[in-house]
Formats: C-alpha cells, sequence, structure tokens
C-alpha cells in the first residue's frame, strides 16, 4: 500500500478510536449530515454522500483558510479498500460523529429518565 493510503487509513482510525473513547469533540456544522472537528491548523468534516441506494463517506480535511486540502471517500480504490476495513471504520466514525454532535445519548436519557423504571 502506498504511504499516502496508509495515512489516510491511519487518520480514520485513529479518529475512530479517539471518537469511541469521547475524546474528540464533534459539532454539527450547516449541512445536515456533516459533522466537523477543529484542530490547531486544521479541521476534519465527515458527511455522507447518497446516490440512491450507494452511500459513500466523506472525510475531508481543511486548513486554516477553510480550502479543503485533501479528501478520503469509503469507497476508494485500491489497496486502502474495504479489504483494510475502511468502509467499516469509516461508518461507525460517521455515526458516532453524528450521535455525539447531536446529543442522542442525553436525549434518549432525558427520555428514559421521564418514563421511570419499569
Amino acid at each position: 500500500m502506498p504511504q499516502i493510503e496508509r495515512k489516510f487509513k491511519e487518520l480514520v482510525m485513529k479518529l475512530h478510536a479517539r471518537t469511541q473513547q469521547g475524546e474528540i469533540p464533534w459539532e454539527t456544522t450547516a449541512g445536515p449530515d456533516t459533522f466537523q472537528v477543529a484542530f490547531p491548523d486544521y479541521s476534519v468534516s465527515l458527511s455522507l454522500d447518497e446516490d440512491g441506494w450507494k452511500v459513500t463517506y466523506v472525510l475531508s480535511i481543511r486548513n486554516d483558510q477553510g480550502n479543503i486540502i485533501e479528501v478520503i471517500r469509503s469507497d476508494m480504490e485500491g489497496e486502502i479498500s474495504d479489504e483494510y476495513g475502511l468502509q467499516k471504520a469509516m461508518k461507525e466514525l460517521y455515526e458516532q460523529a453524528r450521535r455525539q454532535a447531536l446529543g442522542v445519548e442525553k436525549a434518549i436519557d432525558d427520555l428514559l429518565g421521564h418514563l421511570g423504571a419499569p
């Protein structure tokens, strides 16, 4: 696998792991299916690209001027493809980022509190 593809996969996997641990503060954006996190010199956004029945997860890296400098897609061809778990990792990362940014866990806890103990 080429060096850059290894780095793409490493970036996705680290974002996935750190998000799972609650260490990445994903936020909503103006787009309904896009979530982002800011780092000191870059930001990362994660969105859905739906084409009929096919869903692709798109991770975009922006520099501090807001320019997209790289895009990683879950349907990328070559060695980075699903053979290496990229599709699954990006799907899980998207779901985790969405739940965190929208406060899904708090909403469920509030609803359970209103419904009371069984």
